[in-house]
């Protein structure tokens, strides 16, 4: 997300961001939904290894903010305050409402929210509902979905797994490459410096 973001920043004018972006959150959601208890929920999250041992910065919202810090760099270049972040998490679902809303083919999402506007960049995390044909409502289980709007209109949705051995795995071996090409970088233009190549 992060990657693809900074590239369109870079040829695009970026308005919106708004993501489901922790994958346990959105696991325990799906798992209310089906009929299990908040505590059943997390339980299976953990067994699954999609929750750590303490899920509490999952489920209150503070994993979702932090990310939305980073998308908030690479989509807009800001330093935004993660305690200026309007933030509720899902510690506090019914899950009775939300096998109800499954019953009606909606569903609720802990959804992140980047906006720029010419008051300035404005950026929440809370549980929202969604309808059937939505982008987040057609996520299940630990997959994360982002979707990014441009001032021209036009709007790019990705999706993915967000939580587990194998995603977190890839995330952190794409870091790395990405850290290895920076150093690379770095080195050759010394290189060039230290040969008179470059002015």
């Amino acid at each position: 997300m992060l990657e693809f973001v900074q590239q369109l920043a870079e040829g695009n004018s970026l308005q919106r961001l708004r993501g489901v972006l922790n994958g346990t959150c959105n696991f325990v959601l799906d798992k209310l939904a089906a009929g299990a208890s908040f505590s059943e929920a997390v339980t299976k999250a953990q067994a699954c290894g999609f929750a750590e041992a303490d899920p509490t910065l999952d489920l209150d919202g503070t994993d979702t903010a932090q990310k939305l810090v980073l998308l908030a760099h690479h989509a807009f270049d800001a330093n935004t305050d993660f305690a200026e972040i309007e933030r509720e998490g899902i510690l506090e679902v019914n899950a009775a409402y939300i096998r109800e809303l499954a019953s009606s083919g909606r569903a609720l999402r802990l959804v992140a929210e980047l906006t720029d506007s010419p008051s300035g960049l404005s950026a929440s995390v809370r549980p929202q509902v969604v309808d059937a044909n939505h982008p987040f409502a057609q996520i299940h289980a630990e997959q994360n979905c982002l979707i990014c709007e441009t001032v021209d209109g036009r709007q790019f949705v990705l999706r993915g797994r967000g939580a587990g051995r194998w995603p977190t795995t890839a995330s952190v071996t794409a870091d790395l490459l990405e850290l290895v090409r920076e150093l690379n970088g770095k080195e050759e233009e010394k290189s060039l410096v230290a040969s008179g190549s470059v002015a």
